[in-house]
């Protein structure tokens, strides 16, 4: 095959009368057999000129090479094959029994390797598939705002509207400012908010945010004893890794309520700080003017701090702290204002 492309002919080429090859011989592959395709080209195959003899042995003119025909046209009288020494100590080498297996096991080798990678795709496309097909978005989902606990509603709120970007929500577990406290629990919080209807997981999660059966390719593939053919279908067991997976918010009345855009997106950690900052000057100096938090974010209070007002019991410990500071601050005179 190699030798029949080499020496595959095109004819000449009208202005110059030089030959024309139907394939360049650095496109010919020649991987398992050697560099010098050639050589190769002779080990399998004889391309003789009709009408002229080799000028030492007398026998038909086999080329040894492309350049060889062009000699020929050009006038000049080259050897033939097998009085081309070095060529025919290729041939040999090539055509040695032992090499020929071992080029054949290295063969087949690449073909099973092939067949593995090929069942790998489609492995991870029907991965694709299913992840598509489980959390597919439906508009609208929920109209509503399901009822739940004050920490899930606080997280859910806080996920939302300092998210980097929420269409969708990703990367929860790498954010520069963690969503929970402790960042080790924001697994856990965001595992509630599912739970809890106030998050659903979106269908652009990457395959490794969720827990499979078999778990992986390779697992398969054991099952299957190595046949390819054999591999079943990846199926999702329901667990999932919450850090990893991109999430939407699945309440209101459409495509911008699934996937929302943060109605916060400024109010950032720095907007915090300087609130922060400036309740620490108002403690120190009683003339110095404290700015409401609503005054240096842009915003104002929400129906879920009236809500977290209203059920003083179901604070959690960090809002149970938040309330203290805020009273301390009241005894001294200063009149904070909170925004969620």
């Amino acid at each position: 095959m190699i030798g029949e492309r080499y020496w595959a002919f095109a004819g000449f080429a009208p202005e110059l009368g030089t030959p024309v090859w139907c394939e360049r011989a650095k496109d010919i592959d020649t991987a398992g057999w050697g560099h010098q395709v050639y050589a190769v080209a002779a080990a399998g195959v004889r391309a003789v000129v009709a009408g002229r003899l080799c000028p030492q042995c007398g026998g038909p003119l086999s080329l040894t090479s492309r350049a060889a025909f062009q000699q020929v046209c050009d006038g000049y009288a080259p050897v033939c094959v097998d009085c081309n020494e070095s060529l025919t100590a290729a041939v040999r080498v090539i055509v040695d029994p032992a090499r020929k297996a071992k080029r054949e096991a290295a063969k087949a080798k690449a073909e099973e390797r092939n067949a593995v990678d090929s069942a790998h795709a489609r492995w991870k496309q029907l991965q694709r598939e299913a992840v598509a097909e489980e959390y597919a978005a439906v508009f609208p989902s929920k109209t509503e705002v399901p009822a739940s606990g004050v920490r899930e509603m606080v997280g859910a709120l806080a996920l939302l509207r300092y998210a980097p970007s929420t269409s969708p929500i990703a990367g929860v577990g790498s954010w520069p400012d963690p969503l929970y406290p402790d960042n080790g629990k924001t697994g856990s919080l965001l595992g509630t908010l599912i739970r809890a209807d106030l998050l659903s997981i979106h269908s652009s999660s990457p395959v490794t945010a969720f827990v499979w059966e078999p778990a992986t390719f390779e697992e398969a593939l054991r099952e299957a004893e190595g046949d390819v053919d054999a591999i079943g279908t990846p199926r999702l067991s329901g667990g999932f890794y919450p850090t990893v997976a991109h999430y939407c918010h699945p309440c209101g009345g459409g495509a911008a309520q699934r996937n929302p855009r943060a109605p916060r997106a400024h109010m950032t950690t720095r907007a915090v700080n300087r609130f922060e900052t400036d309740v620490q000057r108002a403690a120190a100096d009683p003339d110095w003017e404290l700015k409401p938090f609503a005054a240096i974010t842009g915003h104002g209070p929400t129906a879920v701090i009236a809500w977290l007002n209203s059920q003083p019991d179901a604070w959690d410990p960090y809002l149970v702290a938040a309330a203290g500071r805020a009273r301390e601050l009241g005894r001294s005179g200063l009149r904070p204002r909170f925004a969620a």
